[in-house]
């Protein structure tokens, strides 16, 4: 995937341009570093977490972002990644990390193929 690689690093493309400051390397802040760097123009994205680590969450794009991934060249890669969700469960933490309690489920299988 193009664009930044590192969290809190300086992208530097032409020092007369302006910087742009980018607050967050979630996916609007990742998309938006794509789109200037596309643009040649230079930002810098501030993200406050140290280290990548995996949340347990999913992110779901419905079928009209399809065209818009495809215009930043993210589409092709994005479907060598891609899993298919047959469903869905909300969680509480316990206040020691430790546990999950499961408060609420949904099931997608029936709309397979639709």
């Amino acid at each position: 995937m193009s664009g930044p690689k590192n969290f809190s690093t300086y992208h530097t493309l032409n020092p007369s341009n302006p910087k742009i400051i980018i607050a967050g390397a979630g996916l609007g802040g990742l998309t938006l570093a794509i789109l200037l760097e596309k643009a040649s123009i230079d930002y810098v994205i501030l993200e406050r977490a140290t280290a990548l680590r995996p949340l347990g969450s999913a992110t779901s794009l419905a079928p009209n972002v399809m065209p818009l991934l495809e215009q930043l060249g993210l589409l092709d890669e994005l479907k060598e990644i891609y899993m298919e969700c047959m469903g869905s469960g909300i969680y509480r933490e316990s206040p020691d990390g430790e546990s999950l309690e499961l408060l609420g489920k949904a099931d997608f299988s029936a709309l397979r193929g639709l």
